[in-house]
């Protein structure tokens, strides 16, 4: 079964307003029209436009509460006014590769989405299994325009669903494209500092990674094991080399959820859980390491 992020829709289904965030790079393809209606015929547009506006309210639904929102992300914005690196990597390994996307996961990558719109800032979001090298589903520069702060928040929503909209269609193509074997967890990592090393190059960035996996790492250290403890797992993340990512904000969601949802043993979770938060410690980012997305 292959994972999809459905984008969040008005109170009547079928129709969505809502229009284009500004985005340079992989998956910025729409048009405005496109991102606006998704509509096949660009000579009903016209005609529908008036009329979508005032079927689905659009213009009134929920704004007080969307404005709080992108306000409260808003205040969490980088002080100094740095940019948002922001980077979701999905494992799409064999225990993984049959998951659907729940709520939750959704939610993960609409909070980055949201916070590069918000604060500025360069999303990249790419799926991994076998191989150091991920593939890409979305890579852009975003950020919202507008003549006043207000102005600029009240897109938001908006913009968000536009680019979950250019996520789903990517989706597929790109986890046709993925190679199989090991499972390699902790070269994540490394790609994230060269993620944040390319965009510092030219803008003051943070760099906030997300890792969403069942975190059942196979390549270099293997914890595939079910009977494997907290020691043993302390112990092979002890040996690990990782990048210094100092400054950064990381994650891992999922950690112990499998692609059936099939039940771990308790004590198998912990040991994965503190292979991970010791290997995540030792980057010096600010690191969570939970099972649930609802928790990071």
């Amino acid at each position: 079964m292959i994972p999809t992020f459905p984008r969040q829709s008005s109170s009547r289904p079928g129709w969505q307003c809502r229009e284009p965030p500004v985005v340079s790079g992989t998956g910025a393809h729409y048009s405005k029209e496109e991102a606006l209606y998704r509509l096949t015929s660009t000579h009903t547009l016209a005609a529908f436009t008036a009329v979508v506006a005032l079927v689905t309210g659009c213009s009134t639904g929920g704004v007080s509460d969307s404005l709080a929102q992108a306000e409260r992300v808003a205040a969490s914005c980088p002080p100094d006014g740095a940019r948002i690196a922001a980077l979701v990597q999905v494992d799409w390994s064999g225990s993984r590769r049959s998951l659907a996307a729940t709520p939750a996961e959704e939610q993960v990558v609409r909070a980055a989405a949201e916070r590069a719109l918000i604060c500025g800032g360069h999303l990249r979001m790419t799926v991994f299994s076998g191989s150091m090298i991920a593939v890409t589903v979305f890579d852009a520069n975003l950020h919202l325009d507008g003549a006043t702060t207000n102005a600029r928040l009240r897109k938001a929503p908006k913009a968000v669903d536009a680019v979950m909209a250019q996520v789903t269609s990517a989706f597929p193509e790109a986890i046709e494209r993925i190679s199989d074997g090991a499972t390699d967890i902790v070269a994540q990592y490394q790609l994230g500092e060269e993620y944040w090393t390319q965009l510092s190059a030219t803008d003051h960035s943070v760099l906030e990674q997300t890792i969403v996996t069942d975190g059942i790492q196979t390549a270099g250290q293997d914890l595939s094991d079910p009977s494997l403890t907290i020691a043993h797992a302390e112990a092979l993340a002890a040996a690990v080399s990782v990048p210094d990512l100092t400054g950064a904000t990381v994650r891992l969601i999922g950690i112990g959820r499998q692609a059936d949802d099939a039940s771990l043993p308790t004590p198998y979770i912990a040991a994965l859980r503190a292979f991970h938060t010791t290997v995540c410690d030792k980057t010096g980012a600010d690191c969570s390491v939970v099972t649930d997305a609802a928790g990071a």
